[in-house]
This record gives C-alpha cells, structure tokens and sequence, in this order.
C-alpha cells in the first residue's frame, strides 16, 4: 500500500490511467450480467447497505469481470502478490468452473468471474473503495456496470474467515446450493499457502496489546469458533494462536461450545464422504506400519497402538487419516462407514472425525482381528454374520507377499460398499496408497541381530580400544551355527521348486490363508513317507489354484454384469 494514501503499494507496470471518463472494452449490457451471489454467513434482516466508490472500509469483497479488468487478469494478480502482506491481507480466485441449473435436466455455466477480499491489518484503519480498485487494476464503468453495485457486488466484509472460505466454496451455504469446489492453491495472495489456511481456519487478528478484547471481537471470535467446527478444523491449534487477552478471557468456555454446536450441525447433516478401509497382515517387523505411514505422508495422521483404553482420545475432526498397528477398535462398525462420526457412544467428550483413510497393520488374519474387536463372526447357525459380512464389504483386505525376495501389498478382498461411482473412486484412492506403501515397503530392511554395532553407537572412542578387533573376531569364531535359519531356507527352497506359495521371513515359513499344508519336507520322516506326503501337497496345491481361477472368473463376471470395472477379487499372488 502506498505509505501517503494507505493504498496497496505495487511497482509501476505502464498501466493507462483508469479515471472514471472512457472506456474501450466492449461489453453486454447490464441486464446481461450474472447476479452477484449473497456473501456468506449470516444475512441481516435488514437492506444492506450498497457502497459508494468513496466509501472508507476496514475490509471489503468485490466481485468483477474481466470487462472490469482493462489491464487484463495477469496485471491484478501481480499487483494482489506485490501488496505488502503487513499492511493489507489480500486473497482472490477465479470462478471459471461454476454452473446453474437450468430446469430439472439442464445445465448452463456461469460466466467466469473473479472474487477479491482485502482486509486492513490494522484493525483502526479504513481505505477508499476506489484507492483499492485503482491500485488492483479493476474499473467499474458508470452506468453500464451499475448493476453490480446495486446487487452488492462490491461490499464489506464482517467474517473475513467466512468469504476466505466462501473463496473455495467450503461454507454451509456454498455446500448446501451445491456450488463447484475449488482449491487452495487456485487462490491468489500476497499471503503464503500456511497464512492463507491460518486465515481460513479462523484466525482473527486481535491486538497482542489490548488490555480488554471487545464485545464486537468476542461476538466475531464465537461467530469463527461456530465456522471453525462446521469446517471440522483444529480448534487447539485456532485457540493456540490467539492473543494471552483472548486465552485468557472468561468468555473463552463460551466460544469453545460455539465451536462444539458447528460440529454437532456438521453431523446432524449426515453428509456421506468416501473412506478407504485397508486391513494389511503381515509378519512382524516386516515394515507394514512404517509403510503406511508413508503412503499417507502430508496427511495429519493419529496413530492408535499399544492397547489400553480411550484409544481415541486425542482424535480431532481434521485428522484425515487413522493408523491402527496390532491394536484393536472400538466401535469399529461406526468408525468405518461412510459417514462423519463419532468415536464413542458416551454422554460426553465423543470427538468427531471425518477423515478419509482408516489404516489397520495386524500379524492376524482379517477374522481374528474383527472378533478381538468384538465383532461376531458366525450366527447362531454358523452362518457368516451380517457384521461380518458388513466388514468384508467396507475394507479393502491385503496381504503383505515377497517376489524375489521384495514386499510387496497383494490384494485378497477389495470393498463393494456404495454405488460403482463411490466403489471407482475408493478404488483409485486404494492405487495411490498401494503405489506409495509398495515403493517403501520394497527398499525396507528389518535390523537384524547382530547388525548394529551397540559398542560404537555407545562409545565413539570405541576405535582405539586395543584387541577390540581381534576380540569380536573371537566371538564370531565361538558362536554355533543358526541350525533354525539353515533348516528353514532348506524347507523354502524344496517348496519353491514344488511350486508352492510359499514366502520366508528370519525362520518362518508364510502360505496364503486357505492354503492346505503337510508336512513332507520334514527329515525325520521316511523317505516314502515324505512321498506321499508329496503327493497329497500336489493334490493341494491344484486345488488352491483352480480355487484362485474361479474367484478371478467370478469376479470379471460379475464387473461384466454391473458394467463397472473391476474392483473385485485379485490373485494373491499378484503385486501392485
């Protein structure tokens, strides 16, 4: 901003002057003009007031056209990141992909236009309306874009929160008509990316030197606390970043149930979202955690282990994703459908979640884990239980399997929860965790015994013992061979060549769940037993293969039928 005028301080780019006497870009008439959406929050019961172009602001949003914009779109941009962010907050975006419906069975698309709010710093201090257009390159022409004023087009701003997150239609109203979502990084600022989210996720600028915040700040604070948990965001971290004044203040109980009752409307709505369930077995230590962690880098992540009770307790609404390694769930058919939830079914305290990814690492199979979980298996009949069938449905079942030695994910069981539309996007959601967790899991080497030197990590002068060589070179001699490991990769390698889906990890031997074992390579048999033992293992193993070519055949017919792609069943031998 210039320091003179207070006007937003931009480097001279040859612009024409803009006075209000002539313009040259044609345009429709007003009447033509899309009409300017009503700005979002709470609406006054009374007639706005419409601004004039003198009129001093605090903060103000303006809505415009690029007729409005006789030095293009590229000059505003530069002249909106060059503003000095310490004086003026300004945030814009383009709304190029909006539509209206157009009877029952058509659609008609809005003419692209572009949003602007600007808010002063300083709380006391108030801008021209036409210093700020001036400055941004926008003209509005007398008479001819008349009616833009007259339909609020240009107008101040009490929820400065609100409009940024109107920007990118995240509000309830914005939500509830239905209108195209739009992204953070589609936003032009002289803000970075993290001061835009501190802004949207409710940030309200109250003097640090303030002896008492007013009741205006107050009512603004509740009014972002309510916004702030129907947009299911961090409140620790909103109240966090407030002033000592506001932390301070009796009133904060009062906000903090604002924020509550934003949540409560979020839920009572019912807005269905997509989840993906994944439940991985594997072996222990073979770097299933870790590798889902991985794949959901950039994500806020709460991570439940260990046992123990109020697993849940520190689970916030913005935690996008639930990692659960060899620990079991409570409320397990609520935490994973569809829907926002909550994490208990207590009188109080039961925080909300609506995250997208919940993550189960486990060295049990997928039916041991859902019983420890408290979930029938059978009925009464010993029929598969409608919980159980359910949970089948709901995750996508996977296997950690080698291939050459390398891990990898293999798919046993995908989800057919929601419509094909909802099943192809959780479907394609599942391909871009198991890409990422495959590309770690592949590079992932357990320690094993003996690999760390606990002498050097201890002792840094540990190179100049004397003999300390000769020493460790004494008790290598003196150890006795490891008869369970050379056993083990005996048996591997005679499965191998029997064609068996076999996998070793350290000293165990690994097969695919309903794989019928004997065992013929033991050597304490004889020789004709081990045989026969053979034979009855080939018998085995054809009839777990046919069983795997059936469920692959049942599955392509039935993609076939509903005319979805295939989301069913994969071969357990097959790596992503």
């Amino acid at each position: 901003m210039d320091n003179k005028n207070g006007a937003p301080a931009i480097p001279q780019q040859n612009a024409p002057n803009t006075t209000n006497t002539a313009n040259t870009i044609p345009q429709p008439g007003a009447a033509m003009q899309p009409p300017v959406p009503p700005s979002p929050g709470k609406k006054s019961k009374r007639e706005r007031h419409t601004l004039g172009i003198d009129s001093k602001v605090h903060a103000v949003a303006i809505k415009c056209y690029d007729e409005q914009l006789p030095h293009g779109r590229d000059y505003t941009f530069n002249a909106i990141r060059q503003t000095d962010k310490s004086d003026f907050q300004v945030l814009a975006i383009v709304h190029d992909k909006d539509t209206v419906t157009a009877g029952i069975w058509y659609e008609a698309a809005i003419k692209p236009h572009l949003h602007i709010i600007v808010r002063c710093v300083d709380r006391k201090k108030r801008i021209r309306v036409r210093t700020i257009m001036d400055c941004l390159g926008i003209f509005f022409r007398p008479g001819l874009d008349d009616i833009i004023w007259q339909e609020h087009g240009v107008e101040t701003i009490g929820n400065f929160t609100g409009y940024a997150m109107y920007l990118t239609h995240e509000t309830k109203e914005a939500i509830d008509e239905a209108k195209e979502l739009y992204s953070v990084d589609e936003l032009i600022s002289n803000l970075t990316k993290d001061e835009i989210i501190h802004i949207r996720e409710g940030y309200i600028r109250v003097s640090a030197n303030a002896h008492k915040v007013t009741s205006d700040e107050l009512a603004s604070l509740d009014q972002d606390a309510y916004d702030l948990g129907y947009a299911l965001k961090n409140f620790a971290q909103w109240y966090d970043a407030q002033p000592f004044t506001v932390r301070s203040n009796a009133k904060i109980k009062t906000i903090q149930e604002s924020y509550e009752r934003g949540v409560n409307a979020r839920l009572e709505e019912g807005r269905a979202i997509i989840r993906l369930c994944i439940y991985i077995q594997g072996p222990p230590n073979s770097g299933k955690t870790y590798a889902a962690l991985a794949a959901l880098d950039g994500k806020q992540v709460l991570s439940i282990g260990g046992g123990g009770t109020g697993k849940f307790d520190r689970l916030r609404p913005d935690h996008d994703a639930i990692v659960i390694d060899d620990d079991v769930c409570p409320n397990l058919l609520n935490m994973t459908d569809n829907y926002i939830c909550r994490a208990y079914k207590r009188n109080s305290n039961n925080p909300a979640w609506a995250g997208r990814y919940f993550i189960v690492t486990s060295n049990l199979s997928f039916a041991e884990w859902l019983e420890n979980c408290g979930i029938r298996i059978q009925d009464k009949l010993r029929n598969p239980s409608t919980h159980y069938t359910a949970m089948w449905s709901r995750f996508y079942i996977c296997e950690i399997r080698y291939t050459d030695g390398v891990a990898h994910l293999a798919l046993v069981s995908s989800s057919t929860r929601g419509s094909s539309r909802e099943q192809l996007d959780r479907a394609e959601m599942f391909v871009k965790f198991a890409e990422s967790f495959n590309h770690t899991i592949a590079s992932y080497t357990p320690a094993a015994d003996g690999d760390v030197d606990l002498i050097a990590a201890l002792d840094p002068f540990s190179v100049y013992w004397d003999n300390l060589e000769d020493e460790l070179n004494a008790l290598e001699a003196a150890k006795e061979p490891d008869w369970d490991k050379i056993e083990a990769n005996i048996e591997y390698r005679a499965r191998k060549e029997l064609g068996e889906p076999v996998t070793l990890y350290g000293n165990t031997l690994y097969f695919p769940t309903g794989y019928e074992v004997n065992d013929w390579c033991n050597p304490d048999r004889s020789q004709e037993e081990r045989e026969q033992l053979r034979q009855k293992q080939l018998i085995a193993l054809e009839k777990w293969r046919q069983k795997e070519e059936e469920l692959q055949q049942q599955s392509e017919a039935t993609a076939t039928q509903e005319h979805t792609p295939k989301l069913g069943y994969i071969p357990t031998d097959r790596m992503y």
